[in-house]
């Protein structure tokens, strides 16, 4: 009797314990659940956002090359094929930072056309900055090391690139003079100096392009890191896919 009651007594115990574990279990899993179909969610929302970025960036790409692939200058390769541009050569004298009569009349055709395209409503909002970069050849006629050349071509490369973002701001032309573009890129444009720390060489060969190397570009950056939208691609179709080949 005594055993059958303590029996008892145990399996009233273990009842409800085994029914709060298995409670405890359904409560575990429901929140795994949730956590899933949220990761999922934003997962979803993160591959769609990358690939409009990515999609905005090859169609301002395409309308880049479509308005500037074939124009032809004194000043080399223009339009890289991307969404950038570099001028070489005929931009600057030696050692001066002031920009040639040439180099300011091609700007001044080049750069309402340029703002005209990042201004349409599609590429403008995902546009986060407009960099401008100068850039030296190693080269300085009386440095005194290779740091010193590096160091006075920062300070050219840097005048550089300020003198051409105040060149474009001040060329006449409505799109420019207007008050909210103008604000707009006051928000975008940098002015960025880099010195010698990105030669270009000679084609086939390892050797400095000194000329080439003395040059301005035009960089248009978009969200987000084409690194990251890439990634998100590739994890969304379940692939190894080197997409960063398709944007250069």
């Amino acid at each position: 009797m005594f055993y059958e009651q303590n029996s008892g007594s145990k399996q009233s115990h273990w009842i409800p314990l085994s029914d709060m574990m298995t409670g405890l279990m359904c409560v575990f899993l429901l929140i795994s659940l949730i956590c899933i179909i949220e990761l999922q969610s934003r997962a979803k929302v993160a591959i769609q956002l990358a690939q409009d970025f990515q999609g905005a960036r090859t169609d301002l790409a395409n309308d880049f090359n479509k308005n500037f692939a074939n124009e032809s200058s004194k000043y080399g390769g223009i339009y890289l094929g991307n969404t950038d541009f570099r001028f070489t050569g005929n931009t600057f004298l030696t050692g001066s930072y002031e920009l040639n009569e040439s180099f300011k009349h091609y700007l001044n055709n080049f750069f309402p056309k340029y703002l005209s395209i990042l201004l349409k409503e599609q590429f403008k909002k995902y546009i986060i900055e407009i960099r401008i970069e100068g850039h030296t050849s190693p080269y300085w006629t009386d440095a005194k090391s290779e740091l010193d050349a590096y160091i006075k071509n920062m300070a050219l490369s840097q005048a550089r690139a300020r003198a051409t973002l105040e060149y474009i701001l001040n060329i006449d032309s409505p799109i420019i003079k207007d008050k909210k573009n103008f604000s707009w890129l006051k928000e975008k444009l940098t002015a960025n100096g880099l010195s010698s720390s990105r030669p270009l060489k000679k084609i086939n060969t390892n050797n400095i392009d000194y000329s080439a190397s003395q040059r301005v570009e035009f960089k248009t950056l978009l969200l987000p890191d084409p690194k990251i939208a890439c990634k998100l691609e590739s994890f969304s179709k379940n692939q190894n896919l080197n997409c960063l080949e398709k944007i250069k």
